[in-house]
């Protein structure tokens, strides 16, 4: 019976030490955690247009990685007005990413949690792109400085005013216009993917029976090389 005491004694040693030792090396992976997402440095970021753009579309989303593309924060501006902050930064290099016209309607776009650099841009289901604008920038922090990022966006969309087609022969019972080769994904490094890409634009017919137009305005991804234009005109047979 003593034996059996004495082992139970041991054992209870065993645990109490293991359980400090953990605690000691959880405490210090903690402090370590900290130490690589925290700092002293602060960033300010603004957007800016380039001299071919008259306006920034907004809202603004904006990403900033570290260099081990870890994204460390996301901000959304909302007018010309505001700017970003990103306090405690730790000196090092970090690339911000700023994706212009970010809808959460027209986009499913990546959390702070599951973000990289080079993400493409997803668009929901039966949802067309918007103003999309994109702009990239690498800044170096040094301790305890105050630096700013200035983000010249561009855009990355072309706009389609509207499709007009006149003197259509009033046998014709339908008519759309398909324009392709488009790029078909673009991703936050602004970096286009896809060849293949095509978009159709259905016209609808005007009273006096020879008018076939849309005046929808519509976004889409540049052509790769010339454009082809195809119009198709659908009789009832």
């Amino acid at each position: 019976k003593k034996k059996y005491n004495l082992f139970s004694i041991l054992m209870l040693c065993m645990m109490m030490v293991l359980s400090s030792c953990s605690k000691e090396v959880l405490d210090e992976l903690t402090e370590e955690e900290e130490t690589e997402t925290t700092g002293n440095s602060q960033l300010e970021i603004v957007t800016r247009t380039g001299e071919n753009d008259e306006v920034v579309s907004y809202p603004v989303l904006v990403y900033v990685f570290n260099s081990s593309d870890k994204c460390i924060n996301v901000q959304t501006i909302s007018s010309a007005s505001e700017s970003m902050s990103v306090n405690n930064v730790k000196a090092g290099t970090y690339t911000v990413v700023a994706i212009g016209g970010a809808d959460d309607d027209v986009y499913d776009l990546p959390t702070q949690d599951d973000a990289a650099p080079d993400d493409v841009i997803v668009l929901k289901e039966n949802q067309n792109y918007n103003d999309l604008m994109l702009a990239r920038s690498t800044v170096t922090m040094a301790e305890g400085e105050t630096n700013k990022a200035t983000l010249t966006m561009e855009r990355k969309v072309f706009m389609l005013q509207g499709v007009i087609i006149r003197q259509v022969p009033e046998s014709v019972k339908g008519v759309s216009v398909t324009v392709s080769p488009l790029r078909e994904n673009v991703s936050m490094s602004g970096e286009y993917s896809g060849n293949e890409g095509s978009y159709t634009v259905t016209l609808t017919k005007q009273s006096d029976n020879t008018t076939w137009k849309n005046t929808a305005t519509l976004y889409l991804l540049p052509s790769v090389g010339n454009v082809s234009i195809k119009v198709s005109m659908t009789r009832s047979d």
